[in-house]
């Protein structure tokens, strides 16, 4: 079952479900709902101060940042892929032995 609303935003890519791999669908123009945004954590908005630059972040290098990715697999793969172009850029870190 699928839906085509009107008042979807387009997206970019390859975003289209073929209509074979669908039992049925309905056309619709009815508005889409909405979330009311969540109000902000102290520590949330500690990340943003720090991200912003108007607050220091780690002050040596025996402090770390542990990261915590919760959601679609594509995020750790971004993230992974990002931290291993830094490390590389920088010349540190090692290379492990995986058995591919």
């Amino acid at each position: 079952m699928g839906e085509i609303n009107e008042r979807m935003p387009h997206t970019h890519g390859n975003s289209m479900v073929p209509f074979d791999r669908l039992a049925s669908f309905v056309h619709t123009d009815r508005p889409l709902a909405e979330a009311a945004p969540a109000e902000e954590t102290e520590v949330e908005g500690r990340i943003g101060e720090v991200i912003a630059g108007r607050a220091p972040g780690r002050s040596s290098s025996r402090q770390i940042t542990l990261y915590e990715s919760q959601g679609m697999g594509l995020q750790d793969v971004y993230v992974g892929a990002k931290v291993l172009a830094l490390a590389r850029e920088r010349g540190v870190g090692s290379d492990l032995p995986i058995g591919l």
